[in-house]
């Protein structure tokens, strides 16, 4: 058989099969796994086809299943991510555009309030489907204490806050978005 060719054998329980020996070897030259049968003796040894590149040590590509992903905490068995997310502050009255594309709306905190409607739209243009209508409790507004409404939602053609009903013009919204 010449090199390259393959030999396909069928195997049925029971059945002794005496392969030989069979190389693959890369572009390079270099042996990347090796299969080798019992030899005459019935010796067993351990057989190995690899994929990829084998080390002295036994490491797959110079990558074992100890070593850590990025972000991978194996004593707690999870996967730590981290959200990052683009802000906008919003304080001009009438429409804010704070996203013009395809997002994800996280949160709006509201750093000062003011006592009229806040519209949040699911639109560039402002006038799109509404996410949320806001309008502070009298509470949040003597108080002038910060809170934060938290949406995780997609929009697929851009955010906008609308402050435009009675005094909503005098909020300070923060934007959190990606």
């Amino acid at each position: 058989m010449a090199i390259g060719e393959v030999q396909l054998v069928k195997v049925v329980e029971g059945m002794d099969v005496d392969l030989g020996k069979v190389e693959i070897v890369d572009s390079a030259g270099t042996n990347t796994a090796d299969v080798n049968d019992a030899s005459a003796t019935r010796a067993t040894t351990t057989h190995v086809l690899a994929t990829q590149h084998i080390d002295e040590v036994g490491k797959v590509g110079g990558v074992t299943l100890n070593t850590l992903l990025s972000g991978e905490d194996q004593t707690n068995d999870v996967i730590k991510t981290e959200g990052q997310f683009t802000y906008a502050n919003v304080t001009a009255s009438g429409a804010t555009v704070v996203k013009s594309a395809a997002g994800f709306l996280h949160s709006i905190t509201f750093n000062t309030a003011a006592s009229g409607v806040t519209t949040v739209v699911y639109d560039a243009s402002g006038v799109g489907t509404i996410i949320g209508t806001v309008l502070p409790a009298p509470s949040a507004v003597a108080q002038g204490a910060p809170f934060t409404l938290l949406y995780d939602v997609k929009c697929l053609s851009g955010i906008t806050c609308s402050q435009v009903s009675g005094a909503a013009t005098g909020s300070n919204l923060t934007v959190s978005y990606r």
